[in-house]
This record gives structure tokens, C-alpha cells and sequence, in this order.
């Protein structure tokens, strides 16, 4: 302590400069602290916002038995939702299911549910 303190002018010196690093060190860290949680804040608003816009979307309902294709098999009285869709390529959760989301083609879906490719938009 001695050498660190005449190395860089006395006792009082280092005591300065200690309780400098100190004050940047807490004011550093509460900065970071409030950029992380707004930051989060930021993310859960957006998650719930998109998750009551999935509860208000429209459901539709299969009126057939189908192979969608990837493990998919959609049945007679399922119930989906339309997450996204670009093109013929529909992006839906299945209510009810735990295994969600699933890519499926337009055209299947319009020919086997009261769902229409070219109506209402996600």
C-alpha cells in the first residue's frame, strides 16, 4: 500500500483514487443493471403483445382428415390458428397442442378447412 501510494502521490491520493474506481465501478454496473431490464421489459411487451394477437386471431376448423406432411396429421375438428404466412406457405398452431408451429401449404389447408388462401391476411 505504501509503494502504491507514493507512486502515485500520498496516502490521500489513494484514497481518491480507490474511491473513484469504486464510484465507477457501482455507477457502471447500475447503468448495465437498468439497460437489462429495460431491454427484457422491452421483449416480454413484445412476446405478450404477439401472444394476445394469437388469441384474437381467427381459429379455423378442419373438416377432413389430413397428412400435412412433416409428422403433421390434421383431423377432422382440429382447430388452428395462422401465425404467419408467406405465399402458399402457412404458419399455424394447432390449439390444443403442444407441439406448435407447423409450416403447412395454403392450398392444402383451404381444400380441407374453412380457411381461404387469398382472404383475410395474418
Amino acid at each position: 500500500m505504501t509503494t502504491i501510494a507514493k507512486k502515485i502521490g500520498g496516502p490521500r491520493a489513494l484514497i481518491l483514487a480507490v474511491a473513484a474506481g469504486g464510484a465507477l465501478a457501482y455507477k457502471g454496473g447500475e447503468v448495465g443493471v437498468k439497460a437489462v431490464v429495460r431491454t427484457s421489459r422491452s421483449i416480454r411487451r413484445t412476446l405478450d403483445a404477439r401472444a394476445e394477437a394469437a388469441a384474437k386471431s381467427r381459429v379455423y376448423r378442419v373438416a377432413e382428415d389430413a397428412d400435412a406432411g412433416g409428422g403433421l396429421t390434421l383431423r377432422t375438428g382440429d382447430e388452428f390458428r395462422v401465425l404467419a404466412r408467406d405465399d402458399d406457405a402457412i404458419l399455424i398452431e394447432i390449439v390444443g397442442s403442444t407441439k406448435n408451429p407447423w409450416y403447412v401449404s395454403g392450398e392444402l389447408l383451404a381444400a380441407i378447412s374453412d380457411f381461404t388462401l387469398h382472404g383475410e391476411q395474418a
